[in-house]
């Protein structure tokens, strides 16, 4: 073989078909890492509502660390390092370091190099060119250096050796130092391919000796990692395609080392080349990412004996998912949901982590098959939540992401997930400071409305079904009283899931949508229509719920309209209507409250921002007014004669609503109510309270009310001994407003001329009053 002078070609002098990416680089999903890295001291829910919908589920299944691309060649988590040594006495030259190497004019490097060319290429001894490659691959583990080198005719002498030699010292030395070449040059020219690099390697991975094919592996998966990377950004850059040629063999020969158990090193090598091309993407990755892949990846997975082989094969088959969508449902389909959820169980935290990746895209296009296997998982739910306490939080951020999919796709893990504490322990993931969390809880929360919604989709449709096949079940009775007893079990847990819900801080505003508080306040009166001993607990849950809301300031005022329009309606009805007189209670004591917020909160400050802004909601301030007039008011006469505590709840709603609206005093009155405030000013009276001491005070200062009704109905006498029992007792609480009333009668009696009247009151008050004078404590 004749002796050929070097050829350099300097990549800055040669237009590059493409440029290789750093392979130290980190490949990561641009939006979510942004994010994160800005929001991730600000604490739950920074993220705005249109940053998440503008998510992809596929941005948020992968970290950032995801996705990093590591070396091929040189890698020590696939075989541990091993420097060739060389004798500088053995060399036929005066070896230069690598730093002297790069700082020689262009004609003593073509000299050196030529000394190297002619020595490897001729018939020196064995141990002679060995020793010389073990020197040169040093020189190989520069940038600068490799890209001058790799593009030389040595590249295109070792490629020819590398195939012609039988020695397998020899065959290892060429392949490592090719390997070398590759994994540190930035450009390789448009001669290298012509050199028959990509058969020679292919060739030497099938080679018998064991160190022959791990070191060619090594160097054919750098490559064709480099390959794959030019052509992507070629075809990004819209530049010509490069000129390489990757034979079927090749791919073949690849695949086929997948299931090579005898070498798991070379297997290794090859594992991790899927890895890094499925990292790029591209017509590459769709091509080699084949549900058969998938399915050996997994086989490693299972029975490999390397902790590290399972973490790259796991990593890989993450990455194939992430690059080929289109095929995710079939892959799923042949590799088995239950597998998929079994790696969830791994020891190993590294895959549990990209089987996370994996569980989250196969739930993302599931097929009916996938939802069939899902329901025969009985303990994911269990599996999910453990997830949730894991010691990575990357780990911990995807088992929130699961669960919201798994959510989406079936309600009953939701269900499931909630009664097994997944509210109590994401708020308090809440108050963790990392941003992949936080980013993570913050797709739940703007997931939680469509999952509310559903949810109280499907206790309506439990209830409806429990309420109203009475007849059904008398037709068959065994089956439907089993039936109906676990549709009600089912239904009293999502009825507990929703109330963990409406009880978060972080996540209870996604309560507060039109449909869903219409539903709410519907279940209300379907569930006076069931059997009370099957529905008392769905019935309990409800009403808890619905106190939830009326207790919650920040619900009332997101939906103020909603809430008006359909939940007050409905406890206006029961508080009435009800058969019973727990429903009828709780239903008067929620209204009361909720009556009381949007008065003294929302309109205490009268021209306040609150009020303003409360006000805008569409016409809210008019839908109060409305259902105080067409829903309370008329209630008050069956209110003030129920049991305790009822008329207790009524008079303060009343004199709140007075309060707010003195316009509506005319309209109580018209009600015929005066006897009944009257009579409650009896001493031994339940509903003697201070609430009615008011309302008593505006009926006196109203003329709707005739002066002779009043004294006609004993007020005078009433109003004396109540001030009486007061001041003898020193009862603070009533103490001021039975004062206000006299003063009222008082004030009324003489602007009408009716003096006389007050004999008794005016004994009273003079007495009562200057035995409080006495009092040092008054």
């Amino acid at each position: 073989e004749g002796f050929m002078d070097i050829r350099l070609e300097s990549a800055a002098q040669t237009k590059a078909d493409g440029r290789k990416i750093a392979i130290e680089r980190e490949i990561s999903s641009s939006t979510l890492e942004e994010a994160s890295t800005s929001n991730g001291d600000s604490g739950l829910g920074d993220l705005g509502q249109s940053e998440l919908k503008d998510m992809s589920v596929l941005e948020l299944a992968f970290h950032s660390s995801d996705l990093h691309v590591k070396p091929i060649v040189g890698n020590r988590r696939i075989e541990k390092k091993h420097d060739f040594q060389w004798d500088a006495f053995m060399l036929p030259f005066e070896p230069l370091t690598l730093q002297e190497m790069l700082e020689l004019d262009q004609e003593s490097l073509e000299s050196f190099l030529s000394s190297i060319y002619k020595t490897v290429a001729s018939s020196s001894s064995v141990s002679e060119r060995l020793n010389i490659l073990a020197y040169f691959g040093g020189l190989c583990k520069d940038s600068n250096s490799a890209n001058i080198l790799i593009n030389s005719s040595l590249l295109h002498m070792f490629v020819t050796k590398l195939r012609g030699t039988k020695t397998a010292n020899l065959k290892t030395h060429f392949a490592y130092v090719i390997g070398a070449l590759i994994r540190h040059a930035t450009f390789i020219g448009e001669d290298v391919p012509k050199t028959g690099i990509i058969d020679a390697l292919t060739e030497s991975v099938r080679d018998k000796s064991e160190v022959v094919r791990r070191k060619s592996m090594a160097a054919l998966g750098e490559l064709l990692f480099y390959i794959v990377t030019q052509e992507q950004e070629a075809e990004e850059g819209g530049m010509g395609r490069p000129s390489w040629y990757i034979p079927n063999g090749t791919i073949t020969t690849i695949v086929r080392l997948l299931r090579n158990v005898e070498d798991p090193v070379t297997q290794h090598y090859a594992v991790k080349t899927l890895e890094n091309i499925f990292s790029i993407g591209g017509a590459w990755a769709l091509r080699l990412g084949t549900h058969e892949t998938a399915l050996s990846l997994v086989h490693i997975c299972t029975h490999a004996k390397s902790e590290h082989v399972k973490v790259t094969a796991s990593s890989a088959l993450a990455r194939l998912y992430r690059c080929n969508v289109d095929k995710t449902q079939m892959i799923t389909d042949k590799i088995g949901m239950r597998t998929i959820v079994g790696f969830l169980k791994e020891g190993n935290a590294k895959v549990q982590q990209h089987f996370g990746s994996v569980f989250i895209l196969a739930l993302e296009s599931a097929s009916n098959k996938t939802k069939n296997a899902l329901t025969d998982e009985k303990s994911l739910a269990v599996t999910l939540i453990s997830l949730l306490d894991h010691s990575s939080p990357v780990v911990r951020g995807k088992a929130i992401v699961g669960i919201v999919q798994l959510s989406k796709l079936q309600m009953h893990w939701f269900v499931q997930v909630c009664n097994a504490k997944f509210i109590g322990i994401t708020e308090r993931l809440g108050r963790s400071k990392d941003p992949y969390v936080l980013h993570c809880i913050s797709f739940l929360q703007a997931s939680m409305p469509m999952i509310v919604e559903r949810l109280v989709t499907q206790i309506s449709e439990g209830v409806e079904k429990l309420c109203g096949r009475r007849s059904s079940a008398q037709r068959n009775r065994s089956y439907q009283n089993s039936s109906l007893s676990s549709l009600c079990h089912e239904t009293h847990l999502a009825c507990k899931a929703l109330l963990g819900i409406v009880t978060s801080s972080p996540f209870r505003t996604a309560c507060a949508g039109g449909s869903t508080l219409q539903k709410i306040g519907e279940l209300v009166l379907k569930l006076q229509k069931g059997p009370a001993g099957l529905i008392a607990e769905i019935k309990d849950a409800v009403f808890n719920i619905l106190e939830a809301i009326s207790q919650h300031g920040d619900l009332l005022l997101l939906n103020p309209r909603d809430i008006l329009g359909s939940v007050f309606p409905v406890l206006s009805f029961s508080m009435v209507n009800s058969q019973s007189g727990d429903t009828r209670f709780l239903s008067a004591k929620m209204l009361c409250d909720m009556v009381l917020f949007y008065i003294s909160e929302v309109y205490g400050t009268a021209g306040s921002s609150g009020s303003e802004g409360f006000a805008e909601r569409g016409g809210a301030d008019e839908l109060l007014q409305g259902q105080i007039r067409e829903s309370i008011l008329p209630s008050l006469p069956a209110l003030l004669t129920d049991e305790d505590p009822i008329p207790l709840y009524s008079l303060k709603m009343m004199v709140a609503i007075l309060e707010y609206e003195p316009g509506l005093t005319a309209d109580v009155a018209d009600l015929g109510l005066l006897p009944s405030f009257v009579s409650f000013l009896s001493l031994d009276h339940p509903n003697n309270n201070v609430h009615n001491l008011r309302l008593c005070r505006m009926m006196v200062g109203t003329k709707a009310v005739p002066l002779n009704e009043l004294l006609g109905e004993g007020i005078v006498e009433k109003a004396a001994s109540v001030l009486s029992y007061t001041c003898e007792n020193l009862v603070e609480a009533f103490m001021e407003p039975s004062l206000e009333l006299c003063c009222a009668i008082i004030e009324r009696a003489v602007k009408e001329g009716r003096g006389a009247a007050l004999e008794v009151l005016a004994s009273t008050c003079t007495q009562k009053i200057a035995n409080l004078g006495k009092h040092s404590d008054v």
